[in-house]
């Protein structure tokens, strides 16, 4: 089955369209950020509990590695069975921007024009017993972004995630180069 006929796609890519035609910040024709990119972000969440529920290896972890990481990442074939091998506890990701509590206390203003993001989504390890605490928290921030007409990924509703629920996480920082050395 194609992504886009999953529900999850259906249900919610009319309502993301429609939503942006009437944002500010989703005005330019060329804009990568379309409701499916928006939509295939946000099911990486879903992804990793699918993943959970068939454990095909019996592991007690899980990551997420971005198709395209590996131009963006330096040294990826070192690093990334290091951190396959070592993974950090609870939801660990790479912050790349720290946005404040209060910087993102109106998720309409900060998200009215796509929102900075914060997180880099494009590679991050989940522990076991936290992967239905991730969908469920990712997926409540979603339906809140859906809500208010906003949110173009999967790394704002992670950086709000991170707000909410850092006792949940273990973060590092650097940037979208450094994900995977740090």
């Amino acid at each position: 089955m194609g992504f886009q006929k999953t529900d999850f796609y259906k249900e919610n890519w009319q309502i993301i369209n429609e939503n942006r035609k009437y944002s500010r910040g989703y005005k330019d024709p060329n804009e990568r950020n379309t409701p499916s990119y928006c939509l295939l972000c946000m099911f990486k969440a879903t992804a990793i509990s699918i993943a959970r529920q068939n454990n095909y290896y019996n592991t007690q972890y899980y990551a997420w590695i971005d198709f395209g990481a590996s131009h963006v990442v330096r040294n990826f074939e070192e690093f990334a069975p290091k951190m396959l091998n070592n993974p950090n506890p609870k939801i660990s990701f790479c912050y790349i921007h720290y946005r404040g509590s209060d910087e993102l206390k109106s998720m309409y203003n900060y998200l009215e024009f796509g929102g900075q993001c914060g997180v880099a989504g494009t590679i991050y390890t989940v522990q076991k017993e936290y992967v239905y605490k991730f969908y469920n928290g990712m997926f409540s921030i979603f339906n809140e972004m859906v809500f208010h007409s906003v949110g173009h990924n999967d790394e704002q509703a992670m950086t709000y995630f991170y707000d909410r629920y850092p006792d949940r996480c273990t973060i590092y920082y650097g940037d979208y180069y450094s994900v995977l050395s740090n």
